[in-house]
Parts: C-alpha cells; sequence; structure tokens
C-alpha cells in the first residue's frame, strides 16, 4: 500500500480575500460620494432601510432589555452571594436607563455601514439619516392618498430636505 503524496506547505497557508496589492487593498477604490452624487435607487434604498431601523426601534430596545434581564438570571443562577447578585440587578436596574441610547447607536451603526457600502461619506450619511426621517412621514402620508413615491421622487425629497436644512 502507498501512501498518498503529501501536500505542498504552500497549499496550507490562508489566503487573503483580495491580491496584496491591488486598489481595494490599499483603500484606492474610490473617494467617498456626497449626497448629491449618489443614484436615486440607492439613495432610496438607504431611506428604506432608514424607515426599516425607526419601525423597529421598539423592538431593538425590547431586545436589549430582555438581554439585560436574562443577565440578571444568569447571575443569579451562578453567584451563591446574595450580595453580588443584588449589586449586579441594581447595576443592571441602574443600566437600562443607558440601553435606549444603546439601540439609537447600534441603529446609527447599521446605517452608517450600508451608507459605507454606497461610499457615502460620514457626512452626507448622517444628513441622510436625519433627512430620512422626514422622507418617512412624507411616504406615509402618500400612502394614504394611494401613491408611492419613485426612487427618483423619494431622492429629489431627500436631497431638497438636507439642502433646506443646511443652508
Amino acid at each position: 500500500m502507498s501512501a498518498a503524496p503529501a501536500e505542498p506547505a504552500a497549499s496550507l497557508l490562508p489566503v487573503l480575500p483580495v491580491p496584496a496589492w491591488s486598489a481595494a487593498a490599499l483603500g484606492l477604490v474610490g473617494h467617498e460620494l456626497a449626497l448629491g452624487e449618489v443614484s436615486d435607487g440607492e439613495l432610496a434604498r438607504l431611506v428604506e432601510l432608514r424607515r426599516r431601523l425607526e419601525h423597529q426601534h421598539g423592538w431593538w430596545l425590547m431586545g436589549a432589555m430582555v438581554l439585560a434581564l436574562l443577565s440578571v438570571v444568569g447571575v443569579g443562577a451562578v453567584v451563591d452571594s446574595r450580595f453580588a447578585f443584588g449589586a449586579w440587578a441594581a447595576a443592571v436596574a441602574s443600566g437600562t436607563v443607558w440601553l435606549g441610547a444603546l439601540a439609537n447607536w447600534a441603529q446609527g451603526a447599521v446605517f452608517r455601514r450600508h451608507a459605507a457600502e454606497a461610499r457615502l461619506s460620514p457626512e452626507a450619511a448622517a444628513r441622510l439619516f436625519r433627512a430620512a426621517r422626514d422622507a418617512d412621514h412624507w411616504i406615509e402620508v402618500l400612502k394614504a392618498c394611494g401613491q408611492r413615491p419613485s426612487h427618483a421622487e423619494l431622492a429629489s425629497f431627500v436631497r431638497h430636505v438636507d439642502e433646506a436644512t443646511r443652508g
């Protein structure tokens, strides 16, 4: 019986997802875009993402509260000391005040990641995050009238709101 040929050592090394000297690896892929340079479809997609995040805010907050409560239950099941359990429960109870801020930060982080994928500059992403809140009300009014805005109309509205709040 003959032994199987040994694999070369080079095939065992991890491989980078991009070539080491590519433009993507060096960060030279392209410049960040301003709000006016992003396509209408991309802006509409980001506005819809912002709307979904806003509508799910209560669920994000409820999830954070459930995790905090589960941590108290977990510590109570593991720790024998009543003092340690009481201290942890008091810390979690006072810390739940920060859960609203944590949920807002997490939603903003999700939005910023998607905006960065669209090559939107961080400043433009922050402005779009604020302008999309006004677009939510406008879209709901149009839906009540039986209409749905096109990507071009939605992008135009958001750009107009952004210009009005900047100037």
